[in-house]
């Protein structure tokens, strides 16, 4: 499994994840979607910073998480958050 998806905040990196394809079944579905959750709620707080693809996105709001998620995921998980 190739991590594809590193996302730090305050320059730690606090969480990775796989291509998309690893989470079609509904235990890695539902496992990335607490992440994910996770994730918004300490961008409360801080902003995020994520690497994905080998490309760079600053996270600094909720709306700005939902394009990251799309993007990257192919939508679906935006809806459930």
């Amino acid at each position: 499994m190739e991590i594809e998806h590193e996302v730090f905040l305050k320059n730690e990196l606090i969480q990775t994840f796989a291509n998309s394809n690893w989470y079609d079944t509904a235990n890695p579905y539902f496992g990335c979607l607490k992440n994910l959750k996770d994730l918004k709620s300490k961008l409360q707080d801080y902003p995020l910073y994520i690497r994905s693809f080998g490309e760079g996105y600053l996270i600094n709001n909720e709306a700005e998480f939902r394009d990251w998620i799309k993007h990257v995921f192919g939508g679906g998980f935006e809806k459930e958050l």
